[in-house]
């Protein structure tokens, strides 16, 4: 388990995928963390329907409103230096979550 804080949290759009880019930062420790899916319509060799695409992101969108509770704001720009509990498996970001407790 590492401690950080949030540097970076907001929608992105780019290279054929939206949703939530979040950089976490800590004592000598970055890394990015992405949640989203393809922007893109599927063609006939996608493994995946619009209809999957449209509630993976709705679970996206779901996932930034509990952490803006958790970190009790009400814009995404607030999100960047709110504390955070990060769990690696050697360098692989495994898991984070917002650290409510010291807010």
């Amino acid at each position: 388990m590492s401690l950080g804080k949030i540097t970076y949290f907001d929608i992105t759009n780019e290279d054929g995928r939206i949703g939530l880019t979040t950089t976490l930062e800590g004592k000598g420790w970055g890394v990015g963390d992405f949640k989203g899916h393809a922007s893109y319509d599927p063609d006939e060799y996608s493994k995946w329907t619009p209809q999957e695409r449209y509630i993976h992101l709705g679970v996206v969108f779901l996932f930034i409103r509990d952490c803006m509770e958790q970190a009790k704001v009400r814009r995404m720009k607030d999100m960047i230096g709110i504390p955070v509990e990060v769990i690696f498996d050697g360098n692989l970001l495994k898991s984070w979550r917002i650290l409510e407790e010291v807010l």
